[in-house]
């Protein structure tokens, strides 16, 4: 394993300044496609102002902030502004049917249905209820200000939570990797490319809030395990108790997610050697607390959770077979419908090259099916680039840093076949891509052996999904 990750800071004016420029550009498209689709200058003057918020937040001087994480913000924040201008356009232009679903009922609780209803109310409406309060609680504020309550003041919310997910992100790695410039360059441009986080952030939809609340508890276990400490412990144990209230109001399929991330970090430190020290002591006390403090706030018995996962699995399945009434997908027919061994493996693998064939999401009018089909092509260069970390992370000798990249894979592995297991939604899975995407910047692309290793990978990964084309091909016309 190279040693490049003990190296020092890294300086990149060049990045800056490119990174700079596709944030400027960026801007002035989202800018008029907002101004085109909505036809006010309302749209970009929320856009804007949350823009200039997440400047004063992230900004080098503040607390919060650093260069790094300010140059994420603007680059993601920028990019999915555009995205949601595009979606705009698909709104009002395109009669969008994909966001008359979700979307409009999400923008009809926090600004009619849901006006005056207190937060328990709201969550007998919508397992969402939380996104709903703040986006309610957003209108009025705008209203009492003498706005109208036009959709873009949530979406372009949900475009500053998205982007504050990528600055959490980006501390994430720092914290792992120290001030390694290429690698954060690499996991920003990464995090601004995906196209799930584009449709979170363009969309009237609550996922948004569920993707900053899962960086923020793996940020939070990432701390803990780079620096086993009492303090790093209990602020672990605070945040995994807050996580658990925050889902109850997010989404309550995934309230296992906690405990979940508890395992993670054990096994990862198990696996790490970590459990020999001092701090293996801390983490099974840890482990113990945590499940002792949240199952309580969970489902009233283990039945009642069990019974939650398994209806949701249902519900999606029936979901999905009522959209196939000829039966001729084939996600139906070799995923859904199989034994749950292999619907596990194969919705796995699924999952990590959703759509098939992957040009579907072209030929339908509506931007959820299109940035879905765009974060699949994303997938293909992105899974081979994290596949080569998590094996290069098996070979990192610091058994701290070690420990931190295990829990990323074992994170994603494991909510990857979870949401295998029940809903097999794509947009699932996005709320849990930031360990991946921080795993697809542990390979050295300065260094021969990854370099050639990545090239062999991506040409198998291609190769395989070329395949699975093909064969799609043969199956459903022949």
């Amino acid at each position: 394993m190279p040693n490049d990750m003990m190296s020092g800071p890294r300086e990149g004016g060049g990045g800056v300044k490119r990174t700079s420029v596709i944030s400027a550009v960026c801007c002035c498209l989202a800018v008029i496609l907002q101004l085109t689709a909505y036809a006010t200058l309302k749209a970009p003057f929320f856009g804007l102002a949350f823009l200039l918020l997440g400047c004063l937040l992230f900004h080098p001087r503040s607390p919060l902030g650093g260069r790094l994480e300010l140059e994420s913000f603007l680059l993601s924040f920028t990019v999915c502004s555009l995205w949601a201008g595009i979606a705009g356009v698909f709104s009002v232009y395109l009669d969008d049917p994909s966001q008359k679903g979700d979307p409009l009922w999400f923008f009809t609780l926090a600004t009619e249905t849901g006006a005056g209803l207190a937060l328990d109310d709201i969550r007998g409406l919508t397992a969402g209820s939380g996104a709903v309060l703040a986006w309610r609680s957003l209108y009025d504020l705008s209203s009492a200000l003498g706005f109208e309550k036009g959709p873009y003041i949530a979406v372009a919310f949900n475009t500053f939570i998205v982007s504050a997910a990528g600055v959490v992100a980006v501390k994430t790695a720092r914290l792992i990797f120290g001030d390694d410039r290429p690698r954060a360059e690499r996991l920003m441009h990464l995090f601004a490319l995906c196209g799930i986080f584009w449709l979170f952030a363009a969309t009237h939809m609550r996922d948004g809030f569920v993707l900053l609340l899962n960086t923020l508890l793996v940020h939070a276990w990432a701390c803990y395990l780079m620096r086993p400490r009492l303090s790093a412990a209990a602020l672990l144990l605070l945040a995994s108790i807050a996580g658990v209230v925050a889902l109850l109001y997010l989404r309550t399929e995934f309230l296992f997610l906690p405990v979940a991330l508890l395992l993670a970090g054990g096994g990862a430190m198990f696996v790490s050697g970590q459990l020999t020290r001092p701090s293996g002591i801390l983490t099974i006390l840890l482990i113990v607390g945590a499940a002792v403090l949240c199952i309580p706030m969970m489902p009233s018995s283990v039945t009642d959770l069990l019974r939650l996962v398994t209806g949701q699995a249902e519900l999606y399945g029936e979901f999905a077979k009522s959209l196939d009434n000829s039966g001729s997908s084939l996600g139906v027919t070799y995923v859904i419908n199989q034994p749950m061994p292999v619907r596990l493996a194969a919705g796995f693998f699924y999952l990590q090259i959703f759509p098939i064939p992957f040009w579907s999401g072209f030929s339908e009018v509506g931007i959820y099916h299109l940035l879905k089909a765009l974060n699949g092509i994303f997938m293909w260069f992105a899974v081979p680039l994290a596949a080569l970390g998590a094996c290069r992370s098996l070979q990192v000798k610091e058994k701290t840093r070690k420990s931190a990249l295990l829990f990323m894979a074992f994170v994603y592995a494991g909510m990857t076949f979870a949401i295998a297991a029940t809903s097999l939604e794509t947009r699932h899975v996005g709320a849990f891509l930031v360990p991946l995407l921080i795993l697809a910047t542990v390979p050295d692309l300065r260094a021969q052996p990854d370099i050639r290793a990545h090239r062999m990978l991506l040409r198998a990964w291609l190769g395989m999904i070329l395949c699975i084309h093909i064969a799609w091909t043969v199956l459903k016309f022949v």
